[in-house]
This record gives structure tokens, C-alpha cells and sequence, in this order.
């Protein structure tokens, strides 16, 4: 067995699964908050938010999905808003 091989494993697998999240909600738009309560209810893994982000950033550089930053035209700084996750087909 190679060293690392089991992690590489799990790595492969939450990424997959990720990307199966999201591909089954086309025209949602979606969060790593949202995608860590979907792998907790759907999936029955429990996952950080943290580590999800760390992986939608390694979609990213495949150029797999791309994050939509959203505006808000309100005079006030609103921090509550989240950037949303697209998947790109």
C-alpha cells in the first residue's frame, strides 16, 4: 500500500461528493455552510465548512465550479452575505 493512500482515498472521495451536491442542485445557488448541513443530513458525514471551502478552492483551480460574488445595493456594509457557489458545465 502507498503512504498518504487512504487520505488520498478519503480527499477523492468528499470531493466527488461535493461535486455530486452541487451538480444536484443546478440553478441553486449554494454556500459551504449549506453544502456542510447537506453532507450532515444527506450524506451522514460530519464535515467542517472550513474543509469544504478548502475544497471547492481546489475546484476552482480546475476550473470545475467558480464563486458569484454578490452585490448589495444598500448604503450600509452588510457582512451577513455570503458568496455563492456556480458549477460550471
Amino acid at each position: 500500500m502507498i503512504p498518504g493512500q487512504n487520505s488520498m482515498h478519503k480527499v477523492k472521495f468528499l470531493c466527488l461528493s461535493v461535486i455530486d451536491i452541487i451538480a444536484s442542485s443546478i440553478g441553486c445557488l449554494t454556500n459551504p455552510t449549506n453544502l456542510e448541513n447537506t453532507f450532515k443530513s444527506v450524506k451522514g458525514h460530519s464535515i467542517s465548512d472550513t474543509t469544504i471551502q478548502s475544497y471547492l478552492g481546489m475546484l476552482q483551480d480546475a476550473f470545475l465550479v467558480e464563486k458569484a460574488v454578490r452585490y448589495r445595493l444598500h448604503i450600509h456594509n452588510d457582512s451577513s452575505c455570503k458568496d455563492a457557489i456556480l458549477l460550471l458545465m
